[in-house]
């Protein structure tokens, strides 16, 4: 090899009998250039087959020494005192003049208003042993002050790849100072945005907790007692922990814990459990509502600018009050609870600006987000229509005495007056007066005249609507609400006995799964108003029993007439006769029903529409992945189990079954989900390191042999902005998204047997040098070993509420995957996870359903027969 453009020294590679080889290549300045030649084997097949044909070598050639900054500031690093590197965050930088026995000098020019400069690493000294994360010690320029970090060092085809990272960053998103404490190391985390570098001395110990207390800005406070210990060792977990000051004041902490992208560093982000956000487009300032202040005592307002987010610390959590107002006009005051998930539009008594939009997100995980907005369409509550000739309708809020006047043939939108009071309307128009609740419904006043004044409220988009008429007619036209009896004419029902499908690594030629939906066992059915319904499981085994003796009966007396007129007994009043793969079950009161012996098909959709209606009802009865390689721990991977519970079971009840209704507005363009329920019955998963490292391989880009680059821009957005980062998730960021109406969605809960085991084939070099979060992940699971662990996650459940398609997926996603996270620290790595609910810490939360039962014990509804 020769380098022509900045020297004329030549070097070789002997590939026949050397197999990896470093080389020194003399430059025109000087100055030695350091390369390494590696060979790699590869079968070679012929051309256009994939018949193997012999052995193909490759050769790499390249620099010997790779630096890489897995800091999220930074960094300079000199090469022996002879070459000076600048490193950006998630830089990769080719050394030419580093070798494998460089002297590796770090700085770090700015870090705490410091600079740090670190001892000399000695890298032929270092990677002699077998360790490969080293300890790096910074010292301050300007104070005593010392700083640990680590370097990684790990060989990649023969060249040196030296990282620079940190154990964990912790992020301070609250406007508090923190101390952090890991085994009585205590470091001391000021309220700014940068992230704290932080390193334990005793890298090696299992299952480390962290504590943090805090230091309040308030006056005649002090320093709180530690909060309960959380694991450190876990990948992905949101905790709540309670820090208590002398005043028996209590600040709930969100601790977030993630693994970065490239798995050497843990990302700790302590934020507050509660946050207000400011979408509008002017300023508001906002303070809590406290009972017990003194009368000297003033209000103390926080001003929140537009796109502006604040941290909010309540002392009475219980009652879960606040006040907003405009920061122009202190007069426009409004009240609200906040404790309690809502969304709702503030009366502000401002002209300009009459209303605020507000909406109180609660999670268990997240804890709760008070979104400030601009008012536009669909966001007032209601708005009143009054279709009457003559006559005028007075209206207020329950247990208020403000009455409005709506004159005839006019409209106005209307919130709330008082949103501590009771969220219904007092209607009359002459004469008596009548209480009204926001859900769709018909309804007539009556007057002093006799005369019928109708009304009725229902969803217009995004808005619910009250209108008034005299004539019915005119309701019915408005609401449209005839189209919930619309009968759908149109209906196509598919059924398929059973399907297979076979994935391959084409590029490994080798099957990796073979996933199946098969039809259900032959079982005993009765039809029940055209629904064909399975017997329980104790009398499909009765009537089994005896079926079996009469088709051995059967089989021995082929032409013996009496057979089908035989009557076997199951208990002292049920008889049951057969006539092939038909029976009559009847009682002492001569009741019959007949019964057929079938299965149910593996995929069955039954799908009815009109022109506004929409029905869908799906079952699959038996859905299994099998894991085709013949060396493996666990040949099935997925498969429903029979409920180890007691109770009833029916045994043609399928593994999933969904039902919609769904309802569309033409006019609005809107939906309306008035029904969703979706049931998946107890399953096992089970995994090992063969399959583990077999996905792996299959789902990782074909890539060039160049050396891999690590991508932080997952987790450098937590750093530069960590609230918005925080937030944005969780507030409604596609305002202009069409919104879906939910009336009623129930997703049940997942009841998974774990198996789980790291026997198998062992981790690829190759491929843990690509992916170094695959190696972390390896090594956390290396201490587990679980047979037959059961892992609950409750129920998904919402009414009566508006979502987007994206806001929605994410709650349903979250909602899962937070108690899944939890659930598996603890069974399968063994850690001792707090995750405590929000709603349980705080005792709040009132809107956030989430339960647990057993699935087999839960039925679906046919959707198109509830509502045709």
């Amino acid at each position: 090899a020769k380098l022509n453009t900045h020297g004329h020294d030549c070097i070789a590679f002997n590939w026949t009998s050397e197999s990896a080889a470093d080389r020194r290549l003399k430059l025109n300045n000087g100055r030695d250039a350091y390369f390494v030649f590696y060979k790699e084997s590869k079968e070679a097949c012929l051309e256009n087959t994939d018949e193997p044909n012999g052995t193909a070598l490759h050769i790499y050639f390249k620099l010997a020494l790779q630096l890489i900054n897995l800091l999220s500031l930074d960094v300079e690093c000199w090469i022996d005192d002879v070459e000076q590197v600048k490193l950006e965050p998630n830089n990769l930088y080719h050394s030419v003049s580093g070798n494998k026995r460089s002297m590796l000098t770090f700085v770090i020019p700015y870090y705490k208003d410091a600079k740090w400069i670190s001892e000399p690493m000695d890298l032929n000294l270092k990677t002699n042993t077998k360790l490969k994360d080293y300890v790096l010690i910074f010292h301050s320029t300007s104070s005593q002050e010392s700083l640990r970090l680590m370097l990684r060092v790990d060989i990649y085809r023969e060249s040196y790849r030296a990282s620079l990272y940190s154990v964990f960053w912790v992020l301070n998103c609250t406007d508090l100072k923190f101390e952090f404490q890991i085994e009585n190391e205590k470091t001391l985390i000021e309220a700014i945005e940068p992230p704290f570098f932080v390193c334990p001395k005793n890298l090696d110990s299992k299952k480390k907790k962290g504590h943090i207390r805090l230091f309040s800005n308030e006056q005649n406070e002090k320093s709180s007692d530690w909060s309960e210990g959380f694991s450190l060792d876990t990948i992905k977990i949101t905790e709540m922990v309670n820090c208590k000051v002398a005043n028996d004041r209590t600040y709930t902490i969100s601790v977030d814990i993630a693994t970065s992208s490239f798995g050497m560093t843990k990302i700790i982000t302590l934020a507050p459990s509660t946050m207000v956000i400011n979408k509008s487009t002017i300023e508001v300032e906002v303070t809590e509502v406290e009972t017990t202040r003194g009368e000297e005592e003033e209000e103390q307002w926080k001003l929140i600018k537009p796109e502006g987010i604040i941290p909010f610390w309540p002392r009475n959590i219980e009652q879960g009050l606040m006040r907003v107002r405009y920061t122009h006009n202190h007069l426009a005051i409004s009240t609200f609870v906040f404790k309690e998930k809502q969304r709702t539009l503030l009366h502000m008594d401002d002209r300009e600006r009459p209303a605020l939009q507000t909406d109180v997100v609660i999670s268990d995980n997240n804890g709760c987000r008070i979104v400030f907005g601009d008012y536009k369409i669909g966001d007032s509550p209601i708005l009143l229509v009054n279709c009457l000739k003559n006559r005028q309708i007075t209206f207020c809020q329950s247990e208020d005495i403000r009455i409005q006047v709506l004159s005839p043939r006019h409209y106005v939108y209307y919130t709330w007056m008082d949103q501590l009071k009771p969220r219904s309307l007092v209607i009359s128009s002459d004469g008596p007066a009548a209480t009204i609740e926001l859900n769709p419904l018909y309804g007539k006043l009556e007057t002093n005249d006799q005369q019928t004044v109708y009304y009725a409220t229902f969803h217009d988009g995004p808005q619910m609507v009250l209108i008034f008429a005299e004539d019915i007619d005119i309701i019915d036209v408005a609401t449209h609400m005839p189209s919930l009896a619309e009968k759908m004419s149109q209906h196509i029902q598919i059924g398929i006995r059973d399907i297979g499908i076979s994935v391959i690594d084409d590029i490994a030629r080798s099957d990796l799964f073979y996933i199946t939906i098969n039809k259900s066992k032959e079982v005993w059915t009765e039809t029940r108003n055209a629904n064909i319904i399975p017997l329980s499981r104790n009398l499909d085994h009765h009537i089994d029993e005896h079926y079996k003796k009469y088709i051995k009966n059967l089989e021995e007396n082929p032409n013996d007439e009496e057979l089908a007129k035989k009557k076997y007994r199951i208990d002292d009043k049920r008889n049951v006769s057969f006539d092939e793969n038909t029976a009559e079950l009847s009682d002492h009161l001569d009741h019959r029903v007949t019964l057929q012996r079938q299965s149910f098909d593996g995929l069955w959709v039954s799908f009815a529409w009109s022109a506004t209606n929409q029905a869908l009802h799906l079952r699959i009865n038996r859905f299994q992945i099998d894991y085709a390689e013949e060396f493996t721990l666990y040949p099935v991977v997925l498969n429903p189990i029979i409920s180890k519970a007691l109770g009833t079971d029916l045994p043609g009840k399928p593994f999933i079954e969904m039902s919609l209704f769904k309802t569309k507005s033409a006019r609005a363009n809107t939906q309306n989900i008035k029904y969703l329920n979706l049931l998946v019955q107890e399953f096992a998963f089970c995994v090992d390191q063969t399959l583990i490292m077999s996905i792996l391989s299959f789902v990782k880009h074909e890539k060039t042999n160049e050396a891999p680059t690590i991508n932080m821009e997952r987790d450098l957005p937590r750093i530069h902005k960590p609230l918005e980062a925080i937030t944005d998730a969780q507030s409604n960021s596609l305002p202009t998204e069409p919104k879906i109406f939910i009336d009623n969605l129930h997703l049940s809960p997942l009841k998974i047997h774990v198996s789980f085991s790291m026997h198998g084939t062992s981790a690829n070099e190759q491929l843990l040098a690509e992916y170094p979060i695959v190696d972390f992940l390896l090594n956390v699971l290396n201490i587990a070993e679980v047979q037959d662990a059961v892992l609950k996650l409750n129920c998904y459940e919402r009414k009566n509420e508006q979502f987007t398609n994206a806001k929605l997926l994410e709650e349903i996603r979250n909602h899962y995957q937070s108690q899944l996270m939890g659930q598996l620290h603890v069974v399968v790595l063994g850690l001792d996870v707090l995750g405590n609910p929000f709603s349980v810490i705080r005792g709040v939360g009132k809107g956030v359903e989430s339960f647990f039962y057993e699935p087999y014990k839960a039925s679906v509804n046919p959707s198109f027969l509830l509502f045709n």
